[in-house]
């Protein structure tokens, strides 16, 4: 019964690299680092806070991991091909802003976004919409700018231009992004996810697999239970697919943040210009990868080091591209895109903050 609703998938060996590699690397160092004592004299406090950090990081992304890659499976089985480019259209002057409205309805952080993504790219949804939606959609939708408003409740121009960037980084970088393609005539899906559903070498074992799930929508003889369970089946592939990529950006993520807690960002603040500050908040929330539901509070402490755009930068880059974001895009993005897309958001960014400080915060002194 488990088997028929869920699959049996289990984690592909290739992928035990991602779960062992982080782990053997922290009882190297630990290794290391009590050689020279024993090890009831060690202060091993260090281990209790990256617990600390790793496990709160899991807890905040895999609810939305799931949420997002059930999304994506109901998308992929109830959702046709046809119907997708009929409501998005195949134009991005028409998919963005559709997109953008898409972004805001549903309350997901990045990591619930990309497998939904990467699902609209496979429905043949414009890649400038496709772009548009996986990284507007952690910024802009009720439940993260209700956090914004409540983190800085006296500063109501951080949400608005959280919200404005939100926008117009992603719609630009989308359309960039589709002439760019244009161009090269390459796609943003990997080869290997590159059809509806991804093989690898261990197959696909949900057992509904044997024929285009296209094809499944015109076949009237499914039943809509049978329909659930493929869902089901493939929510649990898409899950245990990804999995190992957010756990090893957790695991990197919880290093830095134990060996740099956010004080020793917080110390480069004072006495830099504007974009100095900047270029230092948007590589702390690239390491730090905090969910976007919570991010504007861990922003807050930063208030009295450093000024109002560079914060603003913190909350608007990390949701759209961290450490986690990048090895979750890893198993269904081809690595150029991947590598494009990290640039145009940085850049652009950078950009949005120093119009930003210009115009509303009086400056990039």
């Amino acid at each position: 019964m488990i088997e028929k609703y869920f699959g049996t998938q289990r984690l592909p060996k290739k992928n035990l690299r991602y779960i062992i590699v982080p782990a053997a690397l922290i009882l190297s160092v630990l290794a290391m680092s009590t050689s020279s004592a024993s090890l009831a004299e060690y202060d091993l406090s260090f281990l209790a806070q990256f617990g600390t950090f790793f496990l709160s990081i899991l807890i905040q992304a895999f609810p939305f991991l799931l949420a997002g890659t059930l999304l994506s499976s109901i998308i992929g089985e109830f959702v046709p091909r046809h119907a997708m480019e009929h409501l998005l259209g195949k134009s991005p002057i028409i998919a963005v802003p559709a997109s953008i409205v898409c972004a805001f309805l549903f309350p997901v952080c990045d990591c619930a976004s990309v497998p939904v993504a990467a699902r609209l790219a496979d429905k043949n949804v414009p890649p400038a919409a496709v772009v548009t939606f996986m990284l507007a959609s952690p910024i802009i939708n009720p439940v993260v700018i209700l956090s914004t408003m409540y983190a800085f409740p006296e500063h109501r121009s951080f949400v608005w231009s959280r919200i404005a960037i939100g926008i117009l980084v992603p719609v630009l970088a989308g359309l960039i992004i589709q002439k760019f393609l244009s161009h090269s005539g390459v796609g943003i899906l990997s080869p290997k996810d590159n059809e509806h559903h991804a093989h690898d070498e261990t197959g696909c074992a949900c057992g509904h697999c044997e024929h285009d799930h296209d094809e499944t929508h015109a076949d009237s003889n499914a039943s809509f239970v049978s329909r659930i369970a493929r869902t089901l089946a493939h929510t649990g592939e898409e899950f245990i697919k990804v999995s190992p990529y957010i756990i090893v950006g957790a695991a990197v993520s919880a290093s830095i943040q134990t060996a740099l807690p956010k004080d020793v960002f917080a110390s480069f603040g004072g006495g830099t210009g504007i974009a100095v500050q900047t270029l230092i908040m948007m590589g702390a929330a690239f390491l730090l990868s905090v969910c976007s539901t919570s991010d504007a509070f861990i922003a807050r402490g930063f208030l009295f080091s450093f000024a109002p755009a560079p914060i603003i930068a913190f909350i608007t880059a990390g949701p759209m591209i961290d450490i986690k974001n990048v090895l979750m895009m890893t198993p269904y993005f081809r690595k150029r895109f991947i590598v494009l897309l990290a640039s145009l958001i940085f850049i652009l960014v950078f950009i949005s903050i120093m119009i930003l400080s210009m115009t509303v915060f009086g400056g990039v002194e």
